[in-house]
């Protein structure tokens, strides 16, 4: 039998009902204006009718439709949020923000084993997983542009476990130091952190120093370490700083795609 939100039925039925008062209540007037020519039994039958099709319509209408297996759709992108609503068991959430260009779609793609190129993200979406550590879990990766900054806001809103992709440079190859990017990373925090605060979201957050293959062979890789040092105190405003972890990371290292599957199988329920 399909799984359906079956406790539901009765109160959307009843809501159902409320938005059709209108209609039966001209009904109703109908019927009183035709009982003044017609027979009493007549009128009452057919008001009885349109109660009888009143309720079937609005418990028709609200009949709750069936859910889907979280199983069923591992390794499949979603472009919707809503499907999430729609599954019989509910599954963690783990956002991805960050800027545009710091490789959150390289990541998710790296997730999804996927060896595509990614194309940039331009609206939120949803990719449901199993990771790959040694507690497999099902989750769902949610998504958005970096370029909206507000999409980012409602990714990170509804997560379980929030990561934040930080990078040093908006090149893809370059190991020098930006001051440029790092500013405007920290104008993405600063927005961020004035979104979420006093909002109840993610008890736990990792930032992500990406691109590590580059940035390491910097003569200021421990400054860019120590910026990411930095931008943990300031997250700290809206979350206790020993829920927030900030590690280095490329998504070009095994290592650290399954370090990866063992942060969200420790830290989600």
């Amino acid at each position: 039998m399909a799984a359906r939100r079956w406790s539901e039925w009765p109160k959307k039925t009843a809501a159902e009902l409320n938005s059709l008062g209108g209609v039966v209540g001209i009904g109703g007037v109908l019927l009183g204006g035709a009982g003044a020519v017609l027979s009493a039994p007549f009128v009452l039958g057919a008001g009885v009718l349109l109660a009888i099709g009143a309720v079937g319509y609005a418990g028709f209408k609200s009949f709750p439709e069936e859910l889907t297996d979280p199983e069923s759709i591992i390794g499949e992108r979603l472009e919707s949020t809503e499907i999430l609503d729609r599954l019989s068991r509910r599954i963690p959430r783990v956002s991805v923000v960050g800027s545009g260009g710091t490789g959150k779609s390289t990541l998710v793609e790296k997730l999804l084993r996927s060896v595509d190129a990614p194309d940039p993200t331009a609206d939120v979406y949803v990719a449901i997983l199993r990771s790959g550590g040694e507690n497999p879990k099902v989750f769902a990766l949610v998504d958005g542009s970096g370029e909206d900054y507000p999409q980012q806001f409602a990714v990170a809103e509804t997560a379980d476990l929030l990561f934040i992709v930080f990078d040093h440079n908006e090149g893809k190859k370059e190991a020098a130091i930006q001051r440029s990017r790092l500013e405007d990373h920290e104008s993405f925090l600063l927005q961020l952190i004035s979104c979420l605060r006093g909002k109840n979201f993610s008890d736990n957050c990792i930032i992500l120093l990406n691109k590590r293959d580059n940035w390491k062979r910097s003569t200021q890789a421990e400054d860019f370490v120590s910026w990411g040092e930095e931008i943990k105190m300031q997250l700290s405003q809206v979350l206790p700083g020993n829920k927030i972890l900030v590690r280095e990371h490329s998504n070009w290292d095994v290592d650290c795609i399954n370090l990866f599957w063992t942060e969200v199988e420790g830290k989600t329920q």
